[in-house]
């Protein structure tokens, strides 16, 4: 994937929002919870994480654990409460909650069935105008366990090279 692409903005809302304020569901109405006048535009902005996101190496994927005509994303960055990544858009429903696996290809390494629910899913606008559009997608870990916590971190320091701990 062309590293120059740009995100494309969402409306400046007209006042901000406590960030301890509970995400709304994935495509549920935001128009009483946001000012933000469209679904897709409820960014996961910097105030409302609470952990550091680190860079992945680049073969890092996202592989969904049940069928689906939306198996893959290229993971572009990843903390112990969630994870951004990258996909084409080729119409396939979107799953706002489930499980989904991280795979690096070149390590031939898998951690499997981690719980998510989409905060944001949003097309990106990009200078080689792809026939395929591509989306930004922004996932929430939902509440893993310890054990599943601990192998997420463990990932990251593998294959980010930080050490979070």
């Amino acid at each position: 994937m062309d590293r120059d692409m740009k995100a494309s903005r969402p409306s400046s809302p007209k006042e901000s929002r406590d960030p301890s304020d509970p995400y709304p569901p994935f495509g549920h109405d935001v128009s009483h919870t946001t000012e933000h006048p469209e679904a897709d535009e409820t960014l996961l902005t910097p105030n409302r994480r609470t952990e550091q996101r680190y860079d992945v190496e680049e073969g890092a994927l996202v592989v969904y654990d049940r069928r689906t005509d939306r198996e893959i994303g290229f993971v572009k960055d990843l903390g112990p409460g969630g994870l951004s990544f990258e996909h084409f858009d080729v119409g396939a429903p979107v799953i706002e909650h489930g499980e989904f696996g991280l795979l690096v290809l070149d390590s031939n390494y898998y951690l499997g069935k981690i719980p998510y629910r989409i905060v944001s899913d949003y097309e990106l606008e990009t200078e080689d105008h792809s026939p395929i559009p591509i989306r930004h997608c922004s996932v929430h870990f939902d509440n893993p366990n310890k054990e599943k916590s601990r192998e997420i971190e463990a990932f990251i320091s593998m294959f980010s090279g930080e050490d979070i701990h």
